[in-house]
């Protein structure tokens, strides 16, 4: 058993081995790469961050993804304006985070963030 074990995970690792070398360093006309690429945009599920201003929620989504579009606010007021998807990892997104305004928000009207997701 131990014999087909080895065979299973020799084989697992060259094939992440393969995908982590088509998107972490891609040849920039290497087709296979670019559909990995667009294929795991639409395959990643997306985590909505929904909460109170100010409760975090963009903080959370900036340490995980390391995005420094990803802008937090002082605890005065709100910093983002309306709702954005970023990627972790960006190359080719497991995941989606879905970083939404505050709920309860002041003159907020949801209806074209909700039109975007």
């Amino acid at each position: 058993m131990s014999g087909w074990l080895n065979v299973f995970n020799e084989r697992i690792a060259s094939y992440w081995t393969h995908v982590w070398n088509l998107v972490l360093d891609p040849n920039p006309d290497d087709k296979e790469a670019k559909n990995i690429s667009v294929n795991a945009q639409n395959l990643a599920p997306v985590i909505w961050m929904l909460g109170k201003v100010q409760s975090g929620k963009t903080s959370i989504v900036r340490e995980i993804t390391q995005s420094p579009t990803a802008e937090i606010g002082t605890g005065y007021k709100s910093c983002t304006p309306s709702a954005e998807i970023y990627n972790f990892p960006e190359e080719a997104p497991a995941l989606r985070f879905l970083d939404t305004r505050g709920l309860g928000e002041v003159s907020y009207d949801p209806a074209e963030d909700m039109a975007f997701c």
